[in-house]
């Protein structure tokens, strides 16, 4: 019995379950290990010359080890044609969660905890020098007991540099006139998604502004109201509807918290620092404004709302609430 394309059963000593994701750089398995008797998450992908991407993961768990909120690398190499990457198995994505809750989105409580993990991994990976590129609810994972009070990110096969290693200086800006899209259509910032500019730390931190507002928002951030699609049509809407729409109309009847947070992201110079101390402060005491304790850990399902909160809805009212699968 084979799995998803064509990769066999059993690879090496791993014995492939169910899949558990597919993207640009591969699939993800739960696979179990014959010999350790543990289960991970495998990674698996046709050895090709042209694709380095799951060597360019590989490089920034090795980078990332020990790092809260950031799974381990167990271990990785080829086999045969495939080259496969493995980590910690972990639980649902946040994307998962979103779209099983009876609600049309998540509470406040939940969206201000997953904001101050968020920007603190975020803190931890920019230190080390590097940019994650593709955070969206997908590759946002809760960890399995006893750390399902922690939020995960996955996924850095697009991950880059931002500092020269040899010099620890910021890489100069480039502007590029064009090339391959790098990230996620709906999460991406807008200068990167729409004006191509050279990535840096203020558009990882607006990929998680538009993270936070499409899990508040009813029905999910506006540009994502016809799914996930390939075609040009659509691409073309989410370009011109994120070019176009402010952060006032984005965030509107939510807490001041998060335009602020969204602005501040865009109006970021190319190598400054993000002040992560303060927004995670910013979003802590949001939450304890509204009556929330033990803000840092992430609980699921949500507790019962505090007497001296009244339930958040969001935004706009619009129907449903797409997927985000594929870029």
């Amino acid at each position: 019995m084979s799995t998803p394309n064509a990769v066999p059963r059993v690879l090496g000593q791993y014995w492939l379950e169910e899949t558990l994701g597919t993207g640009y750089s591969g699939v993800t398995f739960k696979a179990y290990h014959l010999k350790k008797r543990s289960s991970v998450a495998l990674k698996v992908q046709r050895k090709r010359a042209a694709n380095e991407h799951l060597i360019q993961e590989r490089t920034a768990y090795r980078l990332l080890r020990t790092c809260k909120g950031i799974p381990a690398l167990q271990a990785s190499g080829t086999i045969g044609r495939w080259q496969y990457l493995a980590i910690d198995l972990l639980g649902p994505s946040l994307e998962s969660l979103s779209q099983k809750i009876a609600k049309p989105a998540m509470d406040l409580r939940t969206v201000c905890c997953i904001a101050i993990q968020l920007i603190s991994r975020l803190s931890t990976i920019h230190e080390r020098g590097l940019l994650h590129r593709d955070i969206h609810p997908g590759n946002c994972l809760v960890g399995l007991p006893p750390n399902e009070g922690t939020v995960y990110l996955i996924d850095f096969a697009f991950s880059g540099r931002y500092k020269d290693p040899r010099t620890d200086e910021h890489i100069p800006y480039l502007q590029r006139e064009q090339g391959p899209f790098v990230g996620n259509q709906w999460f991406t910032s807008k200068n990167v998604h729409c004006h191509l500019k050279e990535p840096a730390r203020r558009d990882d931190m607006e990929a998680v502004a538009h993270t936070l507002i499409h899990l508040l928002t009813p029905g999910g951030l506006p540009w994502s109201i016809y799914g996930a699609s390939e075609a040009s049509a659509i691409l073309d809407f989410v370009h011109t509807s994120k070019e176009h729409t402010l952060p006032e109309a984005l965030c509107r009847g939510m807490p001041s918290e998060f335009k602020l947070f969204l602005q501040d992201c865009r109006q970021m110079k190319y190598t400054a620092r993000p002040d992560y101390d303060h927004w995670t402060n910013a979003f802590r005491q949001l939450a304890q404004a509204h009556g929330f304790a033990d803000i840092d850990r992430f609980i699921w399902p949500p507790p019962p709302l505090p007497l001296v909160s009244s339930e958040f809805a969001g935004g706009v009212e619009r129907e449903g609430r797409s997927s985000i699968k594929g870029r």
